[in-house]
C-alpha cells in the first residue's frame, strides 16, 4: 500500500520511503517513528489523534520510550520533510493541549499494490468500521448484585479522587505572561513564580528577535515546557514555542512552530 499526498509526494510505509511522483530515484528514507506517526494521521485524516494514542501506537508498542519531545521533534522533522518536496501548505496542524491532525482539505489517495487508487477514507465501507451489530442478549442480574457493583465503583471513584487531590494538586492551565514585541504570550502548565515568569518572557523575546516573528488580531504565542535532555543543567528548562491563531469559525485554533 501506498499513499500519494497533494499529487505530488508518494508515501511507502513498507520501506520507509518518501518521493515525489514525478522523481522516484531521489528517495527520502525516514525513522519507524516518523513512518508509524504519518502513517497514523492520515488513516485518522481530519480528526484529531492524542498525544497518548501516539505515544501508545508509535513508541511504546515497540518497545520504544516516548515523550512530548521525541513526538515534537518528529512532527517537526516531518513537517520539513514534506516543505522540501514542494508542499507549502500546513498538513501536520497542532491541536494545542490534544494532539495533532492531518489537514481535512489535503488530497491523500491510497493506492493498492495493483495500482488502484481511492481517497483513503473510502477504502473501508461503514459497515467494516463499525463493526457488525453484536447481538442483545439479556441477562437477570440479581438485584443485590447490582448494588454491590455500585457501592464497588462508588468507593473505587471517591479513591482516585483523593489520591489525585493528594499527589496531583497543581492542575496544568494557560498562564497569561503579558505582551512581547505586540504578541500575547500564554504559558500551558503548572502555576510558577514571578522569577521564572520573567526567565520565560526574556526566552520568548530572545526567539522572536531571532526569527522577526509578528502577530496579528487573534494571534497568539502558546509556551509550553518539554522533556529535557541529560545534557542541560539540573536548573535548565526546555521551552516549545508555537504561534496560534483562532481560525475564522471561531471553533479551531491551529498551532504552528517557529
Amino acid at each position: 500500500m501506498r499513499y500519494i499526498l497533494c499529487d505530488q509526494v508518494i508515501f511507502e510505509p513498507e520501506s520507509n520511503a518518501l518521493y515525489t511522483v514525478d522523481n522516484c530515484e531521489e528517495v527520502v528514507t525516514i525513522s519507524n517513528p516518523a513512518r508509524r506517526l504519518l502513517e497514523l494521521l492520515i488513516l485518522h485524516q481530519g480528526e484529531s489523534v492524542r498525544r497518548e494514542e501516539i505515544f501508545h501506537k508509535v513508541w511504546d508498542e515497540f518497545g520504544m520510550v516516548s515523550s512530548n519531545n521525541n513526538l515534537n521533534h518528529c512532527v517537526s522533522k516531518l513537517r520539513r520533510m514534506l516543505r522540501d518536496f514542494g508542499i507549502e501548505d500546513d498538513v501536520i496542524i497542532t491541536i494545542p493541549k490534544l494532539g495533532f491532525l492531518l489537514h481535512k482539505d489535503i488530497s491523500v489517495c491510497a493506492v493498492s499494490d495493483d495500482g488502484s487508487a481511492m481517497p483513503v477514507f473510502a477504502r473501508l465501507p461503514a459497515s467494516a468500521i463499525d463493526g457488525p451489530e453484536a447481538p442483545q442478549v439479556k441477562h437477570r442480574i440479581p438485584y443485590l448484585r447490582i448494588c454491590f457493583a455500585l457501592c464497588v465503583g462508588v468507593v473505587i471513584l471517591l479513591s482516585m479522587l483523593c489520591f489525585g487531590m493528594l499527589f496531583y494538586p497543581h492542575a496544568e492551565n494557560d498562564i497569561e505572561l503579558g505582551r512581547v514585541e505586540g504578541c500575547n504570550v500564554l504559558f500551558y502548565g503548572e502555576n510558577m513564580d514571578a522569577d521564572k515568569q520573567r526567565l520565560i518572557k526574556q526566552s520568548v523575546q530572545h526567539h522572536i528577535d531571532r526569527r522577526a516573528v509578528t502577530c496579528r488580531d487573534g494571534e497568539y504565542l502558546l509556551v509550553y515546557p518539554q522533556d529535557k535532555g541529560p545534557h542541560l543543567p539540573q536548573n535548565a528548562i526546555r521551552l516549545h514555542i508555537t504561534h496560534c491563531a483562532l481560525q475564522q469559525n471561531s471553533q479551531t485554533e491551529v498551532c504552528s512552530d517557529i
